[in-house]
């Protein structure tokens, strides 16, 4: 290396701390600004419930040559795969047969796979307006199922709200190839991401000049004579620090609030993408009991119930959104809680949340709201007993994302109906303004295609920011890829000459 880069790094999330890691082993010399009093992000867990939980992420998507499952086995994380979602409960609240079950599960996913294909080969072709939703429902007319076969196979589909944090009918036809991930199985983290965020920490903070609960509130390009080119950052308490280079890692939701931030603003191609492109909203609320009553001793229950639009809880539930419970109680000893999860996304998601996100959550109240709404799911499980004392729940935690400034008020990013050009809006975000004004932008939604909306697509970018800006000061990408590849390989053909190539 040449001159050594300062290097400020806002956010300490994944992505800014692999970035951080990447460049200081390679030499340069790095600040972080994190306007949490903690590190890790999104990537966080809460022991409320007496034993640890993910409160954002909790799988490996993809594990075909993916870091998080080298960083799983390096740090002894305990995995689990959950197979098949074959249990279900229909609007009535009856329990499928589990061969039906089965074939309804594998027809859900045959039409996804089918949208998935269509919408890579023919995105340009496709009205902007059009919905995965219209698509299913072509389909689903198309296959002449039987009409409650086909009901409950539209009313299964819902489920992929869930995936993006968003309902199916807004998510995008036209680039609904971009939620496609990479190959290979997706793992639960059953010991959650703790161990993992703890060793990306480690990692990334030794050798850093770390600032908590520190805002950003400028960052300016500096156009004086003996400072050109080189970036002022200011932060809450008025002090302001020159940089080098910036990367911003703050999460895209944040960013759409606090685009004022740049002096002079970002230019309208880079401003306009980052305004195209969804914010999602994924939360996720657990119920604990003292114990796993829906199991017996010879048997597991499933891993994942779906309620398919429940007719049965019109008090609470009126417009009949779909649940979905996941049993900690079929993970490896000693995760195997009696505790179970249900997904909660747009609409639901709102309205739940914000009837607790200003409660206190050990209180009565808190308690009641979730147990009110949860009941008519759990209570239909196997075994339940309004009359046993193992079936009351012991307590309840619920995420507000969607309710937390830090996180722009939302959870990842998606590709909702009306956007024109995602592709393209992904492309100008991720480039940033890096050669020309030395601030880069990473993270989740700057990520290759093929990890976008992922702890490893968080990951990568801000390995693959790390190694565009160490290439400017004089590091080779062999040097830069050659201790990459000591923790796990990008996509192929990853970084050349400091831009991406998609795999």
């Amino acid at each position: 290396m040449g001159a050594v880069p300062h290097v400020c790094i806002v956010g300490a999330g994944m992505s800014g701390l692999k970035c951080s890691e990447t460049l200081i082993r390679n030499g340069a010399r790095v600040t972080i600004y994190e306007a949490r009093h903690r590190t890790g992000g999104r990537v966080h867990q809460s022991d409320k419930l007496g034993h640890l939980i993910d409160l954002g992420p909790s799988w490996i998507h993809g594990t075909d040559h993916n870091p998080f499952v080298k960083l799983a086995k390096q740090t002894g994380s305990t995995v689990h795969d959950m197979g098949d979602l074959n249990s279900i409960f229909d609007c009535t609240g009856k329990y499928l047969d589990r061969d039906v079950a089965d074939k309804q599960t594998n027809e859900v996913w045959r039409i996804l796979d089918e949208g998935f294909e269509y919408s890579a080969k023919h995105s340009e072709d496709i009205p902007e307006e059009k919905s995965l939703w219209d698509f299913v429902q072509e389909k689903v007319e198309e296959g002449k199922y039987e009409a409650d076969v086909g009901r409950n196979i539209l009313d299964h589909m819902k489920m992929w709200g869930a995936m993006i944090g968003t309902e199916i009918e807004r998510q995008s036809l036209k680039f609904f190839w971009l939620e496609r991930v990479i190959d290979g199985e997706s793992l639960f983290l059953a010991s959650t991401y703790k161990d993992i965020a703890d060793l990306v920490k480690k990692k990334g903070l030794t050798g850093a000049e770390l600032h908590l609960s520190t805002a950003v509130t400028g960052i300016r390009s500096l156009e004086d004579e003996d400072e050109m080119g080189k970036i002022e950052v200011q932060i809450a308490n008025g002090t302001a620090t020159i940089f080098d280079e910036v990367v911003v890692t703050a999460p895209l939701g944040w960013l759409k609030h606090h685009k004022d931030i740049f002096e002079p603003p970002l230019p309208p191609s880079l401003s306009n993408s980052i305004d195209h492109i969804f914010w999602g909203h994924l939360e996720k609320a657990w119920v604990t009991f003292p114990t796993a009553w829906w199991d017996t001793d010879s048997e597991l229950y499933p891993g994942e119930t779906l309620f398919i639009r429940p007719e049965y809880a019109p008090e609470t539930n009126p417009e009949s959104w779909n649940q979905e419970a996941m049993s900690l109680s079929v993970l490896p000893p000693p995760f195997n809680y009696p505790t179970l999860r249900f997904s909660m996304y747009g609409k639901f998601g709102k309205t739940l949340t914000s009837q607790i996100h200003k409660l206190d959550p050990y209180s009565k109240e808190y308690y009641d709201i979730l147990n009110s709404f949860f009941r008519p799911y759990y209570s239909k499980l196997p075994n339940y007993d309004p009359d046993s004392d193992q079936c009351v729940p012991k307590a309840f935690e619920c995420t507000t994302w969607q309710h937390d400034p830090w996180t722009g008020h939302g959870s990842y990013s998606n590709f909702q109906v009306g956007i024109e050009h995602a592709d393209n809006d992904i492309e100008i975000y991720r480039a940033g303004m890096g050669p020309d004004r030395g601030i880069w932008f990473a993270g989740e939604a700057a990520a290759p295609f093929s990890v976008l909306g992922t702890v490893t697509g968080a990951y990568w970018s801000g390995e693959i920011v790390a190694s565009k800006i160490l290439t400017l000061y004089g590091v080779s990408q062999e040097e830069v890829q050659k201790k990459q590849e000591e923790e796990g390989a990008l996509p192929s053909g990853a970084v050349v000459k400091g831009v991406v190539q998609e795999a």
